[in-house]
């Protein structure tokens, strides 16, 4: 109903500017548009603080879970609250632990796409000064730790979750060894051996719950991680941390199982698959396929064997399995919402990776080169996005991460990334790209994104203060077009552009090169590069002076194949609505499912003596029952979504793949002739004009400290940072360290 009354709005407004309508009319206008954006705040400002109820509300039952309040009081209430015939057991956990977050994704898609939808319409006219509790809470409080920068909202959500784990450890063994008198007296085991028992168990449970947030940061279109400012590439460190912390856990658990069995002469328990109860070969599966995982993903490996780290890492499938079927779906759903919302995410971004993405032209530097896509107009996002590329020709199985260097309101119809010609897969592309005889006529890719920022918050500066390391330069280009946007179809009164202040440190004078790059590859942009106070200052790291590169910067078109498509999410245009239904309409039919399940084939009785009794399924059928019904609620509800997008926007992916065709020569037509390369001089007026705001400087880094603090301490300045962990770390510093409460720092690196 909202979302009907903006268009209402925009198509009432549209309709006046036609009619030239009398003041009366235009003022009653603007008022309504203004109470209906008052309206949409009102109610972004209420799912927030719903939102924080709900998440207050679960992690006060993940407090109380491993006391006596919880195991005596609360846990048998709501057992006898949920146990119905249709969830059994199950439907507590699947109330305490699931929905409370499925709540939270819910209705944060539905925040995000409101947050979205009115700041893609409002342009900044004024900076916003905020708050100093908001301010504070930006600011990064710990920059040489062992998790790298952190924010003060980052050590909050650090500081609680180490609390809770502490917590939880103390409480559950404290609590369990108040039991080993009654054990003791039951098996007639040494008190030690009981105690050795108790904390293997317990320590697992603890491992359990490191498990249950272990897969929220590697959700990439997560709709939680925005509503405390997160990405999922800035959050990916968490993951690698809990981790370890999880493997380390999991691998004590079965340590000590291992010495408890020993102790009591039972080490047959090792190969003991119980049709009821834990099956202790599942976990040591588990447990296997967690260690590999585990020591594959140290850098050492993961740098320089990066085929050896992914290939291990899809363990992660045969880990979760047999670790559902060891403990059971009642623990497993412990971790329902984090594994349910990525397996999601994991399928969405399967189906669209499935097609082939249209490639419209390369421009290759000497060291450098950018490659643009077709791109869907519905398809927005705003700057330090990224996506995920993979080029079959290169490697059918390895994918990374780009960050976009365009925009997608300057370039509605293509997308850009600049690739830094370092490591073997980059590299390989290069030599495909740079070779005198071009080989692909159609180059084939396929993509997973864009993530990244739901808005363009650094509009919200006097001043851009960009600092970068060698390839670190390609988010900051992605921020210069929007601005350039801003000033093609912004009137000067009604908009705000702040000043752009570029530093860019480069090892030599080819990879200078690549600000070349900062503008697309069509149009003429030299009225609105005037219009922005464009700054530039370049650092030479290892010259003394610029040594003129021979090579020229070389143009590559492809041309057109039938199979193409356009860069699109995969639920569409408005994803965050699709998520929402997604996520609801996949739940509610995997608890149908499980309700039908549970009452005709789990509650099934058979005839025993004129009597109706119940039979037994062995426990591993069940789990195993319970994990297909879940995967396949996932599959079913995420496959008839974009299957139904699909077909909705299938004409206009058709023309849209055809893009590009009228820029390049006509050797790149359709018919089947090869791709054209052509070698062209940067000498156009906008790169003069770029080339012109530039000062440049050998031999020496850039002095980091003296220019941040050389800003006026009136203006609010927005520090972004992007490049090697030492520069981050230095700016970082610098902003936390209060000799200027003016700047704000931002990271736009992958911090993995």
């Amino acid at each position: 109903m909202l979302c009907k009354l903006t268009e209402l709005a925009i198509n009432v407004n549209k309709f006046h500017s036609f009619a030239k309508p009398d003041r009366s009319v235009q003022i009653r206008s603007k008022e309504f548009s203004l109470n209906l954006r008052k309206m949409e705040r009102a109610i972004e400002f209420l799912i927030k603080w719903f939102l924080l109820l709900v998440f207050a509300g679960w992690v006060m039952y993940w407090m109380v879970l491993p006391t006596k309040i919880s195991r005596k009081e609360w846990s048998p209430e709501l057992t006898e609250f949920t146990n119905t015939t249709y969830f059994g057991r199950l439907g507590k956990n699947i109330f305490v632990y699931g929905v409370p977050v499925f709540v939270m994704a819910v209705f944060g898609c539905i925040y995000l796409y409101l947050q979205q939808k009115r700041t893609s319409k409002e342009v900044v006219q004024k900076v916003k000064r905020g708050s100093k509790i908001a301010a504070f809470f930006n600011r990064p409080v710990v920059v040489n730790g062992p998790m790298g920068i952190l924010t003060a909202t980052e050590l909050v959500f650090f500081v609680m979750f180490v609390a809770l784990l502490i917590w939880f450890t103390v409480v559950f063994i404290y609590v369990g060894f108040e039991r080993v008198p009654a054990r003791v007296e039951k098996t007639g085991y040494n008190v030690w051996e009981v105690k050795l028992e108790n904390a293997a168990l317990r320590i697992g449970l603890v491992g359990n719950f490191c498990l249950a947030v272990l897969f929220f940061p590697v959700t990439r279109a997560s709709s939680l991680l925005p509503l405390i400012g997160l990405t999922s590439e800035s959050s990916i460190r968490y993951h690698i941390w809990v981790g370890h912390l999880t493997m380390f856990i999991f691998t004590v658990h079965g340590v000590l199982y291992f010495l408890y069995w020993a102790s009591i002469n039972r080490f047959d328990e090792v190969i003991k698959w119980a049709s009821q109860g834990a099956s202790n070969v599942a976990g040591e599966i588990s447990l296997l396929a967690g260690i590999l995982m585990w020591v594959t993903c140290y850098n050492p490996i993961r740098r320089k064997f990066y085929e050896v780290f992914f290939y291990t890492h899809q363990l992660y499938v045969l880990f979760l399995i047999f670790f559902a079927l060891h403990v059971g779906t009642g623990h497993f759903f412990w971790n329902l919402p984090g594994v349910y919302l990525f397996t999601l995410d994991r399928y969405l971004r399967f189906l669209q990776s499935s097609n082939n993405i249209r490639v419209i032209s390369a421009r290759v530097l000497p060291s450098a080169y950018e490659i643009t896509f077709a791109k869907a107009r519905g398809c927005n996002y705003s700057g330090m996005s990224n996506l995920f590329l993979n080029i079959p020709s290169v490697s059918r199985l390895q994918w990374h991460a780009f960050t976009i260097s365009s925009s997608s309101r300057l370039e509605p119809e293509t997308m850009s990334i600049i690739v830094k010609n370092e490591g073997k897969w980059t590299t390989k592309l290069y030599n495909i790209l740079a070779a005198e005889d071009p080989s692909p006529s159609v180059l084939q890719a396929a993509v997973e994104g864009p993530y990244g920022p739901n808005t363009n918050s650094f509009l919200n500066f006097d001043t851009l203060l960009l600092v970068s390391g060698g390839s670190g330069i390609t988010p900051f280009f992605g921020m210069i077009r929007e601005l350039l946007h801003i000033a093609a179809t912004v009137p000067k009164d009604h908009r705000h552009i702040p000043d752009v202040h570029l530093i860019c440190a480069f090892k030599n004078s080819g990879d200078f090169k690549m600000l070349d790059l900062m503008l697309p590859v069509t149009g003429s942009y030299n009225n609105e590069l005037s219009q922005i106070n464009l700054r530039i200052d370049a650092y030479i790291t290892r010259e003394t002076e610029l040594v003129a590169i021979k090579q020229q910067t070389q143009t590559l078109w492809f041309k057109y194949s039938s199979s193409d498509h356009p860069i699109t999410h995969a639920l569409g245009n408005n994803h965050w609505l699709w998520l929402a239904a997604v996520i609801t309409a996949s739940f509610l039919a995997f608890l149908l499912l499980l309700g039908v399940t549970t009452e005709y084939y789990f509650n099934e009785k058979m005839l025993v003596g004129g009597h109706h009794v119940h039979y037994s399924i062995a426990a591993s059928t069940r789990h195993s029952l319970v994990l297909f019904l879940l995967c396949i609620s996932i599959l079913l509800v995420a496959s008839f979504a974009v299957l139904y997008i699909k077909k909705k926007t299938a004409s206009e992916e058709t023309n849209l793949a055809m893009i590009g065709q009228g820029f390049s020569s006509p050797g790149t037509s359709p018919d089947g002739s090869p791709a054209k390369k052509t070698d062209m001089e940067i000498e156009s007026q906008p790169n003069e004009f770029v080339h012109n705001a530039t000062t440049m400087q050998f031999g020496k880094r850039p002095d980091l400290k003296k220019i941040l603090l050389e800003y006026d301490s009136k203006k609010k300045i927005g520090a972004f940072v992007s490049g090697p962990s030492e520069m981050r770390h230095e700016v970082a510093s610098i902003c936390g360290s209060g000799l200027a409460n003016n700047l704000h720092f931002e990271s736009c690196s992958f911090s993995w």
